[in-house]
């Protein structure tokens, strides 16, 4: 099962201790249409995994193109498979597969800087989900 976010104004996230709102402005998309931002039009970040099928997948987003480090063995999977999904073009490319467990670095493509905005999308390689975009 995959879960498409579409964004519509305060994204509210809901632990067991109750709402906490992430963005204290509005959200939309940017001018250049690449990324979230709020209203004064800082870059809006968000890194969350979801909760759907015992965490068998986490999303990450990087609007600059910095290093992301995931604790993999938070996912209740034996092995995952990471790919890399580009915004701007719709396209992913594949990591690998990789043991769930502990801390694993992912380097997404290209030099750090504006403009080099990715999703970071790592799955339990046995629930034979296809690339992202794919779905």
């Amino acid at each position: 099962m995959r879960v498409t976010l579409i964004l519509l104004g305060v994204l509210t996230v809901a632990p067991a201790c109750g709402p906490v709102v992430v963005a204290q402005s509005n959200l939309h998309v940017s001018h250049d249409g690449r990324r979230i931002v709020t209203d004064d039009g800082a870059p809006f970040f968000w890194l969350g995994d979801t909760a759907w099928e015992l965490l068998h997948t986490m999303i990450a987003y990087t609007p600059f193109g910095l290093s992301l480090r995931l604790d993999l063995s938070r996912l209740d999977v034996d092995r995952v498979r990471a790919w890399w999904f580009d915004p701007r073009m719709g396209v992913s490319t594949e990591i690998g597969s990789f043991p769930a467990r502990g801390m694993h670095v992912f380097d997404p493509p290209g030099e750090p800087g504006r403009g080099n905005d990715w999703v970071l999308v790592v799955d339990d390689e046995g629930a034979g989900f296809p690339a992202p975009g794919k779905w």
